[in-house]
């Protein structure tokens, strides 16, 4: 497929107390496919976008990355298709200057992580294996793990892969009807908030 169509990006600065927004700067990016970005994260030359782009709305989807300047010039976009409908939903620049991009696809069902160079081009793919759970978030660790978050229907479950994608740690908490975390973030110890 690789088409690339219009994703719309503005950066803001807001005055201290109640001011309004100043508007930095507006890229469009793309052509005339559809969208949607899920993740945006600091690098070292700007930005990180990542989600997926598709020709129709109910379409076939590819996994969509880009990496814009700080002036918000792209810098590189890449698309990966693993199946069917494909989406990023986590992504990260490691210190070594490599992305790492958490995937998810249906038809067949699966998640995995993808290793970009410094230039977006995909070095690795790596399937993951998860235990069972209704995942809805996932964080890239400083390593270039993944860390899951989601539930069962009732434990919050939190699992955490290496950056090879070898299952680490999985742990489920809580048992109480309808629990669920909606995301995990890093802390500066190594540990993680997982709210719900």
């Amino acid at each position: 497929m690789s088409r690339y169509g219009v994703l719309v990006c503005t950066l803001c600065s807001a005055l201290v107390g109640f001011a309004q927004p100043q508007e930095i700067w507006r890229w469009t990016y793309g052509g005339s496919d559809i969208e949607k970005c899920a993740q945006l994260s600091k690098t070292t030359r700007g930005y990180l976008l990542a989600g997926s782009v598709s020709a129709t709305q109910s379409g076939p989807s590819e996994l969509y990355a880009i990496e814009i300047d700080s002036a918000g010039d792209m810098v590189w976009a890449a698309t990966h298709q693993s199946g069917t409908f494909d989406a990023a939903f986590a992504a990260r620049e490691l210190p070594t200057r490599e992305f790492v991009i958490a995937g998810i696809t249906r038809a067949p069902d699966a998640k995995y992580l993808l290793r970009l160079d410094s230039s977006g081009v995909v070095r690795d793919t790596i399937p993951l294996t998860m235990p069972a759970a209704e995942y809805r978030d996932g964080s890239i660790t400083g390593s270039g793990g993944l860390v899951m978050s989601g539930g069962t229907l009732n434990h919050i479950a939190v699992t955490c892969t290496d950056s090879i994608g070898q299952l680490e740690w999985s742990h489920q908490y809580g048992n109480e009807a309808y629990l669920c975390a909606w995301h995990a973030v890093e802390t500066r110890d190594g540990g993680w908030i997982v709210p719900g």
